[in-house]
């Protein structure tokens, strides 16, 4: 682990979003393909409300990694809480937990999540048909 992402991580920790967010992309610029790095930058902008950006982290880390279970979760859950006036976005956030379903097999908490991310992706939808 690098330093600034260390920094980031701790960070994170302490509630300082864009400090973290700062060192996390340092992170990135020492180390371009850190998965850890992406990850926790993608979690950053999605708290901070910039989903269009997480989308855009959490898409290019699945890239590189499409089983990673973290991820994927995480990449639904922008998708889903991403405003939007279509479902796309909800839908493909469905896909990503359906890719994700299988890696969870067994853990009971993994599943919750993916089933509470389904039932706020289904009430997403369910408001855009009204």
């Amino acid at each position: 682990m690098t330093d600034a992402l260390e920094a980031a991580e701790l960070a994170f920790e302490d509630g300082e979003l864009e400090q973290a967010l700062s060192h996390a992309e340092r992170a990135l610029t020492e180390a371009p393909d850190d998965v850890q790095a992406l990850e926790l930058k993608g979690h950053l902008l999605a708290e901070r409300g910039r989903f269009a950006e997480a989308d855009e982290v959490f898409t290019a880390l699945l890239a590189r990694t499409p089983k990673n279970l973290p991820a994927l979760i995480a990449a639904a859950d922008v998708k889903i809480r991403e405003p939007s006036d279509d479902g796309s976005q909800v839908e493909a956030g469905l896909a990503l937990l359906d890719r994700a379903a299988p890696l969870a097999k067994g853990d009971e908490l993994l599943q919750a999540e993916l089933s509470l991310l389904r039932g706020l992706a289904f009430n997403h939808l369910g408001e855009l048909d009204e």
